[in-house]
């Protein structure tokens, strides 16, 4: 009888490593103008419609998961921070603003041989011997049954890039997320050692167009949307924790403006293809005379403005330029905001290009009942002049303290207020325009 010499491949134990790569940093906050509305606001519609608005922009590979996901993540947040969050008095907007931005740590965190599991919103990190190294909102349950699961190997070394569920959001994609390739450049570690990127999708135009920027193209990006188990020779994590922006280091909107901003101005060329609002009677100006600039929201999209012809006929007394962002690369985007001096826009995504203007610009947001302190963090760290509209009084305190900013911030609220519709009080608008 043949002797046959069986040999079992052992498993390499995992190497472990964590360093930091930013610490914490506390950063004054200007205080804001705020003036609220004496425009009633018209409601959103029902809960109902206004759920069934955010999932039919979903993607329809993901709707299911990017559901739970953008609901646990807010119940997460609301049960978390209403332990600590502070008692707000109805209508007190001034006693219990933060007087500070503290940043959070950033940390690299390295292991080898590792098994990963990640969709976007949820991301478990293992080492060899089962030991789970890192993990968001990964229960026990889920946890026992992606070890069982068919792991894709690969090869060298990966990076988690988009651990969140809103990746294809302008925003976060941004600033939550390709900050992590800056992160790793200061811990001296070149992005061509990289071999894979992981994220949930990368598919629209803005996150194409950065990517390559920066060197990586389509071979390097391993899209986790449909299969999320991997075993990888080496992983790299850089969880970054912004807070609604409000525990943003620094360095994040300076690694932004240093990356992709263009330094040129606007062509003609460029803003020919830029569509605009068939009110507005604004051409936009490609001269070296910087601009004042809104942003106007396109037609199908959640948060519209109600009275927004008589906005329009204001802007254009004050000499506004008006246009969408829709058709525009993000270089493009940049060379506009690089030549806007005053910013009106209502909250939303386009209000990210902030962070290509020059310190000191005027940044107006226009709010709904949809109030979160994103943008105000934002100008805040790009060294500009913050002014919101509200509704009223009391909203305020949601753009003065973080921890009442995220204690309203459930998923009940969030869902009554993403998609609603407004009326901004114009006179309002025309007193600081006034006042610049």
């Amino acid at each position: 009888m043949a002797a046959f010499n069986f040999k079992f491949r052992t498993p390499q134990p995992s190497v472990v490593t964590s360093s930091s790569v930013a610490d914490k940093e506390r950063y004054p906050l200007r205080s804001p103008d705020l003036r609220w509305s004496t425009v009633e606001s018209k409601s959103a519609p029902a809960q109902a419609d206004a759920q069934a608005g955010a999932q039919a922009g979903a993607q329809a590979d993901a709707k299911d998961d990017a559901k739970d996901d953008a609901k646990d993540d807010s119940k997460d947040d609301a049960k978390v921070n209403a332990q600590s969050a502070q008692s707000i008095e109805s209508g007190q907007t001034t006693s219990s603003s933060d007087a500070a931005m503290v940043s959070e740590p950033v940390t690299l965190i390295r292991v080898s041989n590792a098994s990963v599991y990640l969709t976007g919103g949820r991301h478990l990190i293992r080492s060899a011997d089962g030991k789970v190294v890192t993990q968001h909102r990964v229960d026990p349950a889920r946890q026992r049954d992606i070890a069982w699961q068919t792991h894709t190997h690969l090869c060298g070394t990966s990076l988690i890039l988009g651990d969140s569920a809103g990746a294809q959001c302008y925003y976060h994609w941004m600033l939550d997320l390709l900050p992590k390739l800056g992160y790793l450049a200061k811990a001296g570690i070149n992005l061509d050692s990289i071999d894979h990127f992981l994220v949930r999708q990368a598919r629209s135009a803005f996150q194409i167009q950065t990517l390559n920027r920066l060197g990586i193209d389509a071979s390097r990006i391993v899209e986790t949307a449909r299969q999320p188990f991997f075993t990888c020779d080496d992983v790299i994590h850089i969880p970054l924790t912004h807070r609604i922006n409000m525990t943003m280091n620094r360095f994040v909107p300076a690694w932004v403006k240093r990356t992709y901003g263009s330094n040129n101005r606007v062509s003609s060329t460029t803003l020919s293809k830029t569509p605009h609002d068939s009110n507005s009677s604004n051409t936009l100006n490609t001269s070296n005379t910087p601009i004042k600039l809104y942003i106007q929201r396109p037609p199908e999209a959640r948060r519209s403005l109600h009275n927004e012809d008589a906005l329009l006929s204001l802007l254009e007394h004050h000499s506004f330029q008006v246009t969408t962002l829709e058709g525009f690369s993000v270089s493009e985007q940049a060379a506009l905001l690089e030549n806007t001096s005053v910013l009106v826009s209502t909250h939303g995504s386009a209000l990210t290009n902030m962070v290509f203007a020059n310190p000191g610009t005027h940044v107006i947001e226009l709010f709904g009942s949809h109030i979160y302190p994103y943008y105000r963090g934002l100008a805040n760290l790009c060294g500009h002049h913050y002014h919101a509209v509200l509704q009223q009084p009391q909203d305020g305190s949601a753009l003065l303290n973080l921890q009442t900013a995220i204690k309203s911030g459930t998923a009940e609220n969030q869902a009554l207020t993403q998609n609603a519709s407004f009326s901004v009080d114009v006179a309002l608008v025309d007193e600081i325009l006034s006042e610049l």
